[in-house]
């Protein structure tokens, strides 16, 4: 049976996940070595339970986190933009997955970047978004840009982004995600505007986005 192209950034997200975990757990057993200390005890206690503080969650925990946001379909590629937690604490990834479609019909994964989903607020309770770039590998003609918004209590449902040399790209609001597409390089900097469902602005900003600071394949 084909996988399609959800399910596999699932496993893909999973595999990720998992690898980070078993890294966390080989570094614990090299420190163990080094000091001296009740190896296999210490590396039994990790695999059942990752520290409370920040540790690595389990592939269930993280595949029962997974939320697909938005996504845009181009001819034989789609792009998802995929939010999971990492860690126990709480912290989030997001990821925009490029996946590419062969000629017998079979999806495969052509790249994902991304980073974590910024902890940090603008004061003052404005509306505002966080933006990260990027380009399609399948069709280096396409660029985008993805991110989240905070709200901020405005009902912001709607956002128009200017580049430099006068290109408007917009895009409407899901799960807290915006996906811009464009077929030509963006220009920076950037100035976003976000608007709630009535269309006034309620928030505006320079919005230079961030290269993206994790790949994956």
């Amino acid at each position: 049976m084909e996988l399609q192209p959800k399910q596999i950034i699932i496993d893909n997200i999973v595999d990720y996940c998992l690898s980070l975990r078993e890294m966390q757990i080989n570094t614990a057993f090299d420190s163990s070595m080094l000091l001296g200390g009740k190896v296999q005890e210490q590396i039994d206690a990790l695999r059942q339970l990752a520290p409370p503080q920040g540790g690595l969650v389990d592939g269930q925990v993280v595949m029962d986190s997974i939320r697909f946001l938005k996504e845009h379909a181009l001819p034989g590629r789609q792009l998802h933009v995929v939010m999971h937690r990492i860690n126990r604490a709480g912290d989030m990834m997001l990821w925009t997955y490029e996946v590419g479609q062969m000629r017998d019909g079979t999806w495969h994964i052509d790249g994902a970047s991304g980073g974590s989903v910024s902890q940090c607020y603008p004061l003052g309770g404005k509306a505002w978004v966080s933006l990260r770039e990027g380009r399609c590998k399948g069709n280096p003609d396409v660029f985008y840009l993805s991110g989240t918004v905070i709200d901020a209590g405005h009902d912001v449902k709607r956002i128009r982004v200017i580049t430099e040399d006068g290109v408007i790209l917009e895009d409407v609001i899901e799960h807290g995600a915006v996906l811009l597409i464009a077929e030509q390089k963006i220009k920076q900097p950037l100035y976003a505007e976000l608007y709630d469902r009535k269309g006034n602005l309620v928030g505006s900003h320079k919005a230079l986005a961030e290269n993206s600071s994790a790949h994956l394949n």
